[in-house]
C-alpha cells in the first residue's frame, strides 16, 4: 500500500510540474538573453549540496533590462558566461519565472524523472 502512495506522489509531481510549467510557457514571452553569471544555492537537505543556476540578462517587451538567476539549475546549468539564450519570462513578473528556452531548462527532464521513479517504485512492487 505504501508503494503505492509513493508512486502517487511520484505521478503528481510529474504531473503538477508539466501543467505549471506548460502554463508558463504558453503565457510567457520568449526573448534573447545572455548568460552573465552563476549562482550557486546551497540545498536546505542533510547533505549540504547546492546547484548552480544561470544568472541572465535581457530586456522586456516593454524595454526594461532584466538581470535575475533562471528557475532551473543544477550541473547541466553551468553555462558559458557570454552564452546567447533565449529565456522565457512571465511578463508580469519578469523577475519571478525565467527559464532558458531548452530541454533541460524547462524543467523537462525532472518530468521525465518523476514519471520514471513512480513506473519504477510500481514495477518493483509487482515482482
Amino acid at each position: 500500500m505504501l508503494t503505492y502512495i509513493i508512486a502517487a506522489v511520484f505521478f503528481l509531481g510529474a504531473i503538477s510540474m508539466y501543467l505549471s510549467g506548460r502554463q508558463n510557457q504558453q503565457n510567457g514571452v520568449r526573448t534573447p538573453a545572455e548568460v552573465v553569471g552563476r549562482q550557486w544555492v546551497e540545498s536546505h537537505g542533510p547533505d549540504g549540496g547546492g546547484s548552480f543556476f544561470p544568472v541572465v540578462q535581457f530586456r522586456t517587451a516593454d524595454g526594461s533590462e532584466v538581470r535575475t538567476r533562471t528557475r532551473t539549475g543544477g550541473a547541466f546549468a553551468r553555462q558559458s558566461v557570454g552564452k546567447q539564450v533565449t529565456v522565457i519570462y512571465d511578463p508580469a513578473s519578469p523577475y519571478r519565472y525565467v527559464v532558458i528556452d531548452s530541454f533541460l531548462g524547462r524543467g523537462t527532464l525532472g518530468r521525465i524523472l518523476c514519471l520514471v521513479a513512480g513506473i519504477g517504485v510500481i514495477v518493483t512492487q509487482l515482482y
